[in-house]
Parts: structure tokens; C-alpha cells; sequence
């Protein structure tokens, strides 16, 4: 009895006949041939007809090489050559072949001598590679798509391994975070927060449990140390078999986005701050109006080194303050400025040098100012008063960023700003001339530049702070159509950039404001109409103090009787504009029917700017905004009556 042979590990073919293994051969999707020692076909499977239409059995006795493209002959002889020489049991080549159609078909040939045979005899099998040639063509389409979409698209696109290795790194990551894919492809991430390891913990725990997510709004930091505001999307990468490997991580920059966000929420609060301020300014301005009157009175009626003076002068300067935290809050509900013409905006910006350097004389640690011009020849439509104003604002601040001294640097120049340059610096695309305040002082946290220009956010004193200068800054420049930015770090400083469009076109002045001669023999005859009667009564005091006959009324109706009444002359009609009943422009058109050639001067608690805006008030028409001193209304008023002489 025999022993079972020993396992070799290499399978044996079954023991069947040899119509088994025929069967096989010709069924066999592979086309497979017979060659004998000189090269002529002795049998064709009957796939021959399936892939190149031809009859196998006209193929026999055919030499073999006959239905090789010509071009392929020369590889199919060299494979040959090799079996025959020794150099190989088996070869490899790909070569074509023609099909009953004429048609090329590309095959994947294989060839060996027949083992155990008498004769020699080559044994092909020949595969038809159509099928993975379009296959690979189908890849390599879908490859220099997906290449051409990852390279193109705006959004980083990024590869990982579970290490957060980076496997790949396109354009887009290039622009956004300033890494070169050389720099970063096989090194760990550089975008991941150091200073938050937990948002590190969870990446890593989401990217091993192959979770997904969308749209994470935070914030990474650029090669140069910028941070900018990212939207993150992620997702596993996965082996065929389903492992993870990694995951794609998908950064979409949201920086103009945000600006833009920032923009309309902070232009919404200028907006709602203005309303409110508006709404209140009339009544408030009234209040006030009779306060500083009344205070200027009482300390002109009062001995000089009385301490009633000094409580008298507290109260006007406490109605001072309260008249410019008003006119601030007017300020940013204003759409444009009523007081513009044409700056030469180099002359402009260099005269204030002067009281750049006084401001920084007064403070408390020496600060050098310097000027750096840019803008010779550079004009600008804006009202000077309020640029002026804007700028020493950005100054005070500059000055009190720099507690132990420093430099403030004024500069001016022309730029021209662009797309992602222009939300940035807040306007809209064009020519600007920039006027750039920058000191070397604390500096400012990205936190707090980013609430700087928001109604009521300070970092001072509320008590000597509002926290209105840089968010009335911005709204001057904004009724003008420029921007307010600004950049700053901790420890090395802040630059404030005001920017202004240019122009070109030369835009007349508008006519001053009339105001009173330095005369002191006030006469004429005036009346007085205001609703509120203590106000009313403050004024005309004022009036009669200095000399003015003043007839008075409550409102439009009582006016019209008191001028029926009144058989003299009238120099000046001083009216309120907004009163109950008859307005003060709709009593002025009625008394200049009745007293020809009468001069009017409207005052309201109302902004000018407004009440032009609404139709109330035309331009050229005189006009003082309550509250106002005694000084400043008998000025005016002495101003319009010389116009008569």
C-alpha cells in the first residue's frame, strides 16, 4: 500500500479527461492559440470569433505573425528569440491584431513553449484589452478632472493620515494660509491651533472614529501670523476594505464674508443709534438749550469771585458736554454732510499738525509726531469740520495708546483699492486718499479691534469715555462714501486708515454762516417765536440785555396776531421750525406776505443736515442749532440785522 503523497502546498489539477479540458479551452474568454515550430497557426480557440470576428478555422495553417499589425512584428519576433535562446520560459508582450472589420484590437499576449511535447510548439493566450483601456481612459479622465477641480477650486483642500500628516496640500491651501505644498505635503498640519488642544483632542477623536462634519466656523493662523476666518469641513478617507486612513479636510476662507457680516451688523448699530438720537435730539437739544442760557445769564448777573459763579460756570460746561455727546449721536445718523466742498487734502491734513503737536505737548510722557505727505495735489470732497473732527479723534487715541511716550506717525497717500482689499479697509472698490494715524504704543487684542468702532464699546472709564470717537469717526467717513480701519498688536501698536475717495471734478463752496460784527450798538426789533414757554423767556432775556426790542409769541397763530397788532417795523423773524400748528417755514411765507422783505432765522434741536434732508430747511436759509450760548445766538442775530444796514 502506497502512502498519500505529501501536501506541497501548490493545488493539482483534477484527474479528468480530455474533453473536460477541451471544454474549457473553448469557453475560455481569452483567445488561444497553437503555433508550431515554424510559425504557423495549428489551432484557434473559438473566442477568435468572439473578439476578432474571424472564422478560427480559417486561421489554420496561417502564419502566425500575419495578423500582427506591422509594427508589432519586431516585439513579437524579440519575445521569440528570448524563449528560444534560453532567456525566458515565458514572455509578456502586448501587441494588435487585426479584426474582420479592419480594425486594430489591442491584446495582451502571453506565450510559452508546450512542456513534454515532441515537437516544439508555442502555446498563446492573447486577452483583448479594450474594455481596460477604456477603463484607464475613464480614470485618467476622471483623475485630470478631479486634478483640475482640486487644483482651481477657491476652498483649501487637504489630505491627512490619522497622524495629521499631510498627504496633500493644493493652491487654494497655498493662497489661504501661506504655506508652499513643498513646505507642508509629509509634515504634520501647521494650521492647528497650539494654544487649543482640546479642539486638537476632538479633531483627532473624529478624524479615528471616521465621524464627518460641516461647516465649523473658527479661526487659524497664517505663516505670517495673521489669522483669518475659516469654515472647516471633514471626512474619512477609507481603504477599499473600509479602514480609515485618513481624512480630506475641506477650508473654505470666510474672511471677507465675516468683514462683510461685521459691516452690516455694526452699520445697523450706527443706524439704530441714530434713530434713537434723532428721535430725542429735538427736546433734549431744548433742555439744554435753556440750561446754557440760563447758566450764562446767571453767571453774568453774578460778582465775579462769587461762588455762584463758579457753580454757574460747572453747569454750562456740563451742558457743553452734554451739546457734543448729542451732536455725536447725531452724527452717526447722518447720510451726508451739509457742509461739504472741495479739500486740497495734504494743506488739509498738514495744518493739523499743530494740534497734533499740542495734543501730544499735553500729555503725560513725551510723544514725537511725525508727518509723512503723499497726497500734494490730492483733492477730496468732505466737510473739513468733521474730518478735523474724525482725525483728532484717531490722534487723542493715538496719543493715550502711548502712556510712556512714543511716536505718532501721520501719513498720507493715494492707493488704489481692489476686491478683498476694498472690504477690508471698508469701501467700496476705487481710488482713495488714505490718512493713516499709527503709534508704537499698548496696542489693541484682535478681540477688542474688532468691537472698536461700535456705539458705546470702550476700554476706558465710562465715566470720561462714552465710547463714541472712533464710531463717530466712522460715520463721518461714511457720509462721505470713505472707510474707517484699522490693524493693531499687542506691545507694538495701532495704525488707524481713514480713506477718502478722490475726485476731480471742482465743486463750489457753499456760502458761510452769517455771524455778527464785533459792534457793540445792538438795536432793531425782533420777533420771538418759540412753543416752550421757559425757553422762550430765556432767550428773549438774552435779546433785551443786549439792547433788542422783542415782541414774542407761543406759536404761528399768536405770531400773526402780535405782527397785526404791531405797527412798527420788525428787523428779524427768530423762529423755531417744528411747532405745533404752523411750522416756522409756513408762518415765515405768511409774515413775508404781510411785512415784505423780512429776514428769518430758524432754530430747531434738530441736526441741519436732517431737517435739509426732510425738506425743512432749504440751504441757503439761516439756520442755529439749539443749544446754543447767549455769545453765539446774539451773534447771530446781530449777523443777520447787519444785512439790513
Amino acid at each position: 500500500m502506497h502512502s498519500p503523497p505529501e501536501p506541497t502546498g501548490v493545488p493539482t489539477p483534477p484527474d479528468h479527461d480530455e474533453s473536460f479540458f477541451r471544454k474549457l479551452v473553448e469557453n475560455a474568454s481569452d483567445l488561444i492559440f497553437v503555433v508550431d515550430a515554424a510559425g504557423t497557426i495549428e489551432y484557434a480557440s473559438p473566442s477568435v470569433q468572439r473578439v476578432l470576428g474571424i472564422d478560427p478555422a480559417t486561421l489554420v495553417g496561417r502564419p502566425g505573425l500575419s495578423l500582427l499589425h506591422p509594427d508589432d512584428v519586431e516585439t513579437a519576433l524579440q519575445a521569440l528569440a528570448a524563449e528560444i535562446e534560453g532567456r525566458t520560459e515565458v514572455w509578456y508582450i502586448e501587441v494588435r491584431m487585426r479584426a474582420a472589420d479592419g480594425t486594430w484590437i489591442p491584446l495582451e499576449t502571453k506565450g510559452r513553449a508546450e512542456p513534454g511535447a515532441a515537437a516544439p510548439r508555442l502555446i498563446i493566450h492573447a486577452r483583448d484589452l479594450r474594455e481596460r483601456r477604456r477603463t484607464e481612459l475613464q480614470l485618467r479622465d476622471q483623475f485630470a478632472w478631479t486634478k483640475a477641480l482640486v487644483e482651481t477650486s477657491p476652498i483649501a483642500i487637504i489630505t491627512l493620515d490619522r497622524s495629521f500628516t499631510v498627504t496633500s496640500w493644493n493652491p487654494a491651501a497655498e493662497r489661504i494660509f501661506g504655506w508652499s505644498a513643498h513646505e507642508v505635503v509629509g509634515g504634520r498640519l501647521p494650521i492647528l491651533p497650539t494654544d487649543a488642544p482640546e479642539e486638537t483632542e476632538w479633531l483627532t477623536q473624529t478624524i479615528g472614529e471616521g465621524q464627518t462634519f460641516s461647516s465649523y466656523d473658527t479661526r487659524r493662523q497664517r505663516r505670517d501670523g495673521r489669522l483669518v476666518d475659516v469654515s472647516i469641513s471633514l471626512a474619512p478617507i477609507r481603504t477599499a476594505d473600509g479602514r480609515i486612513e485618513g481624512a480630506i479636510k475641506l477650508v473654505a476662507d470666510t474672511t471677507v464674508q465675516k468683514a462683510l457680516e461685521r459691516q452690516f451688523q455694526r452699520a445697523e448699530q450706527l443706524d439704530a443709534t441714530g434713530r434713537l438720537a434723532g428721535g430725542i435730539a429735538h427736546d433734549f437739544n431744548n433742555l439744554l438749550g435753556l440750561i446754557m442760557t440760563s447758566a450764562s445769564l446767571l453767571r453774568d448777573e453774578t460778582p465775579e469771585h462769587s461762588p455762584s459763579r463758579e457753580d454757574a460756570d460747572s453747569i454750562i460746561t456740563a451742558a457743553r458736554r452734554a451739546s457734543d455727546l448729542t451732536r455725536q449721536l447725531l452724527t452717526l445718523a447722518r447720510r451726508k454732510s451739509p457742509q461739504t466742498r472741495r479739500l486740497d487734502l495734504g494743506g488739509f491734513v498738514g495744518a493739523l499738525q499743530i494740534d497734533a503737536r499740542e495734543a501730544a505737548k499735553a500729555a503725560t510722557s513725551p510723544i514725537e509726531v511725525q508727518y509723512v505727505s503723499g497726497t500734494d495735489n490730492v483733492h477730496v470732497i468732505a466737510d473739513p469740520d468733521q474730518i478735523r473732527e474724525a482725525l483728532l479723534r484717531l490722534i487723542t487715541n493715538a496719543i493715550e495708546a502711548m502712556p510712556t511716550g512714543g511716536t505718532l506717525t501721520v501719513e498720507t497717500r493715494v492707493v488704489d483699492l481692489q476686491g478683498e482689499e476694498a472690504v477690508a479697509s471698508q469701501v467700496h472698490n476705487g481710488r482713495y486718499a488714505l490718512v493713516a494715524v499709527s503709534d508704537n504704543g499698548v496696542g489693541m487684542s484682535p478681540d477688542v479691534l474688532a468691537h472698536c468702532f461700535e456705539p458705546f464699546f470702550t476700554t476706558k472709564e465710562r465715566r470720561t469715555n462714552p465710547g463714541l470717537g472712533l464710531a463717530t469717526a466712522f460715520a463721518i467717513v461714511r457720509q462721505v462714501g470713505g472707510g474707517l480701519s484699522g490693524s493693531s498688536a499687542r506691545g507694538i501698536g495701532t495704525t488707524m486708515r481713514l480713506y477718502l475717495p478722490t475726485i476731480e471734478e471742482i465743486i463750489e463752496p457753499r456760502s458761510p454762516t452769517l455771524r455778527g460784527s464785533p459792534h457793540t450798538d445792538y438795536s432793531g426789533t425782533i420777533l420771538l417765536v418759540e412753543d416752550d414757554g421757559t425757553f422762550r423767556a430765556v432767550v428773549r432775556r438774552a435779546l433785551v440785555q443786549h439792547g433788542y426790542t422783542v415782541l414774542d409769541a407761543g406759536g404761528g397763530i399768536e405770531a400773526l396776531m402780535v405782527v397785526e397788532q404791531h405797527p412798527g417795523a420788525i428787523d428779524l423773524l427768530v423762529t423755531d421750525l417744528v411747532m405745533p400748528g404752523i411750522g416756522g417755514r409756513e408762518l415765515a411765507r405768511r409774515l413775508s406776505a404781510l411785512r415784505p422783505g423780512l429776514r428769518v432765522l430758524y432754530m430747531s434741536g434738530y441736526a441741519p443736515d436732517v431737517l435739509r434732508e426732510s425738506g425743512g430747511l432749504a440751504s441757503s436759509e439761516a439756520f442755529i442749532q439749539k443749544p446754543f450760548s447767549p455769545d453765539d445766538f446774539v451773534g447771530s442775530v446781530r449777523g443777520m440785522i447787519d444785512l439790513l444796514r
